[in-house]
């Protein structure tokens, strides 16, 4: 009999033999680390590639095909880099928990010049309980028009959440990021867009904020929290850019610092304590719109400042 490894098509979410559009055919069902890595080995381009159990890696697993890698609702226990080769893709992971115990970033991903530039994970839980100085999530390179899309996950991280360097165009829908003492989001560089929608982004920092985003943030019905008191919520650093807030369901605890020449636009949403700008422009003109210190109403906008820009 063949290793489970090797090419096992089959039509996943449909019964009988008609032709299923909507269905996803597994090509690789596998059992443990090696036969995940052969599987990859072997694998096409927009092959799946499907986990029968729980799986605990030796060493880090390089996804260095564009593949689907489908956890089934299992667990990995290790680390992954993803690596597949430019004009390929989408890469795909979803349906799991990755679990890394060690100190280091549990997913690396690398989508700049030379890799595939369209990566996708969803449905995912990923806790890295030890990472230490470091982020559970790493983007080590993304080029310019670049798609990475995060969607309904869960980040868990003794250190940072998630950094995303660089010019892509980031969809974050539904993700729910715990940092200990680093940045749920940050980036550092770069003139990355940075889409938020329906999430929820908290530290535990005072000294650093809950987002630190250079490039261009749209945030709706979103809470981003810095734990400590009067620690920041949002920093803003990317001049000549236009930031948004808005949602009726969006909760920001903790301080706004925004650099000079950069614009946001509140355009609804809930504040824990008085917005305070920490940077070149000044507050102070909508100090009477917003809640004071520690109480928590919904921020509602005269007309003649709604839209506004800071």
């Amino acid at each position: 009999m063949l290793p489970s490894w090797q090419p096992n098509t089959y039509e996943e979410d449909s019964f009988g033999t008609d032709y299923d559009a909507n269905a996803e055919y597994v090509n690789h069902v596998v059992s443990d680390g090696t036969e995940l890595s052969n599987a990859i080995s072997e694998a096409k381009e927009n092959d799946v590639i499907k986990l029968g159990n729980n799986i605990s890696l030796s060493s880090e697993l390089n996804l260095n095909k564009a593949v689907t890698l489908d956890l089934g609702g299992n667990i990995i226990e290790g680390r992954l880099k993803i690596t597949a080769p430019a004009g390929t893709g989408p890469v795909v992971v979803k349906n799991g928990t990755l679990k890394s115990t060690g100190t280091g970033s549990a997913v690396s991903v690398f989508a700049g010049s030379g890799y595939a530039q369209e990566q996708i994970f969803e449905n995912m839980t990923i806790e890295a309980p030890n990472v230490s100085s470091n982020y559970a999530f790493r983007m080590y390179s993304a080029a310019e028009g670049s798609d990475i899309t995060i969607r309904n996950c869960t980040i868990t991280s003794g250190s940072g959440g998630l950094t995303l360097q660089a010019s892509a165009n980031y969809t974050l829908d539904k993700l729910t990021v715990k940092a200990g003492d680093g940045v749920a989001i940050y980036a550092g560089s770069g003139s990355g867009v940075y889409t938020m929608s329906d999430s929820k982004l908290s530290n535990n920092s005072a000294t650093k904020a809950a987002i630190d985003i250079t490039g261009t943030m749209g945030l709706t019905n979103c809470t981003v929290e810095n734990a400590a008191e009067n620690g920041k919520a949002i920093k803003l650093v990317k001049m000549g850019v236009s930031n948004t807030i808005s949602g009726d369901d969006t909760v920001i605890k903790g301080k706004l610092d925004i650099a000079s020449n950069v614009t946001l636009k509140i355009s609804g949403g809930i504040f824990s304590i008085q917005p305070e700008i920490t940077g070149y422009k000044s507050f102070s003109h909508t100090t009477a719109a917003m809640p004071q210190k520690k109480q928590y109403r919904r921020l509602i906008l005269p007309a003649r400042l709604k839209g506004m820009s800071l």
